[in-house]
Formats: C-alpha cells, sequence, structure tokens
C-alpha cells in the first residue's frame, strides 16, 4: 500500500474564498487476495462544539462540520464515481462494475459517522489488481458558501497531478 499526502491548491470558483486543502491517495496493489477493503477517512479530535453531517453530492461522497472559529469538508467518490472509473479500469478494477452495480446494498456502500468519519466498504482486489483511491479535507473560517465542499470534490488524476508537481509556492 502506498500513500501520496499533502496540501494542493483548490480548484475553486474565483468568487468563493481560498480555502486550504490537503489530499491523500492511496494506492493498494494486491499481492494475493485482499478480502473486502474498508477505508476510512476521520477528522480525530473534533471540537465538542461543531455541527453538521453528511453533505453529498453527485459523484462525491461529502461530510461538512463547522462551528465558530472554522468550516471543515471531508469527502471523497461515492459508489456510482467508483463504478464510472471502473468501467474504463481506470483506478478501480473493471469486474467491480458488475459488483457495484449489483450489490447487496448491506455489502458495499459508504458510511457516514458522526462527527466527521466516512467509511468506504468495496469490493476485494484479485492479485495484481490495483485500486487507488482519493480522500480530501478543505477548511477555512466560517463562511455560507460551499467553497470547501467545492474543493473536495477532486478526482485521484486531478489530486496526483497537484501532489507529484512542484507545489511551492502554493499560490497563482
Amino acid at each position: 500500500m502506498e500513500f501520496t499526502v499533502g496540501q494542493i491548491k483548490a480548484a475553486i470558483p474565483k468568487h468563493f474564498p481560498p480555502v486550504t486543502l490537503w489530499a491523500a491517495v492511496c494506492r493498494i496493489h494486491a499481492h494475493a487476495v485482499v478480502s473486502d477493503l474498508v477505508l476510512s477517512a476521520q477528522l480525530v479530535g473534533a471540537p465538542a462544539d461543531v455541527v453538521g453531517g453528511p453533505d453529498p453530492g453527485e459523484l462525491l461522497e461529502a461530510v461538512t462540520i463547522q462551528n465558530a472559529d472554522s468550516v471543515l469538508t471531508l469527502g471523497g467518490p461515492d459508489l456510482e464515481a467508483i463504478s464510472i472509473c471502473a468501467e474504463t479500469g481506470q483506478d478501480f478494477p473493471r469486474r467491480w462494475v458488475h459488483e457495484l452495480q449489483n450489490r447487496n446494498k448491506a455489502a458495499y456502500g459508504v458510511n457516514f459517522d458522526s462527527p466527521a468519519t466516512l467509511t468506504w466498504r468495496l469490493p476485494a482486489l484479485w492479485p495484481d489488481e490495483i485500486a487507488r483511491f482519493c480522500v480530501a479535507a478543505a477548511w477555512r473560517a466560517p463562511s455560507q458558501d460551499p467553497a470547501t465542499w467545492y474543493a473536495v470534490d477532486i478526482t485521484t488524476d486531478f489530486a496526483l497531478s497537484k501532489l507529484l508537481a512542484d507545489q511551492s509556492p502554493l499560490e497563482e
């Protein structure tokens, strides 16, 4: 398993205020059968006064929380996005398409747990199969705009291209 993690420049509409965005890409290359995958992203140590909850969108599974000091969104692909990528063999094995589209609802999915945890339950990997998975977290001062939500709505390829490029400085 390989992880690539770091701060990247958010690709959000120009009329939104800037956000801080970190992305993590996990690459799993199975050398033997890997039982059904369970991947979680969690904000650890969230202040007791945060409010919020699930904040999904098209092809995006996300959770947004906020308090008087900040707003944070944590997000990654929903099962439809994973299935679309699997159709072309991008990021996930092609055979996952059938498993995800004809899935037992209890077998695969994305669960939310309060205050800010997303857990993906995905099919097994067979020997020599590869899965690449991206999760992002964005935060800023409290605001009514959806800047953090837009920031985490990224693809694995976008995240990797930014993570692997020279990111200094992060300014335009």
